[in-house]
């Protein structure tokens, strides 16, 4: 009797360990715009479009999102944003904590991203630490 219930409770340790969180925070800043040369400091800044494939992916999508803006190319499935790419920042905040096997085997940390708007298609935006300076204070509800 005391092992069913052992295992029952092994089981349902493991399952909530091995999942991750998710939240989307509306409200979390003001909303405002930049140039995303400007705002990356760099001439070249990409979008990395979402496969599929990837932890977290599939929450991305159903809300969504069709990738990250980043600084530079790193990886495949990235292409250049047009000279004129304006990030339009929603004020929105996604918050993601990692599961067990991420955060203890894989380093994954707890980590905010913010929504911007790229010629109306929804995409994430790392947050740096420290933060980028055309970042507005964020609530700390929304915030770690």
């Amino acid at each position: 009797m005391n092992y069913k219930l052992i295992i029952v409770l092994v089981c349902v340790v493991l399952m909530y360990s091995c999942s991750r969180k998710e939240r989307i925070e509306s409200g979390c800043f003001q909303p405002f715009s930049v140039l995303a040369t400007e705002y990356f400091g760099t001439n070249e800044p990409q979008r990395w479009e979402i496969v599929g494939r990837n932890a977290g992916d599939e929450f991305l999508l159903k809300n969504g999102i069709l990738g990250f803006v980043v600084e530079r190319n790193f990886a495949q499935n990235m292409m250049p944003l047009s000279e004129k790419g304006l990030l339009k920042f929603t004020g929105r905040v996604y918050k993601f904590w990692p599961s067990w096997a991420e955060k203890y085997l894989g380093g994954g940390n707890k980590n905010i991203q913010l929504e911007v708007l790229v010629s109306n298609g929804k995409y994430l935006v790392f947050d740096d630490n420290p933060r980028n300076k055309f970042v507005p204070s964020i609530k700390k509800r929304c915030d770690f």
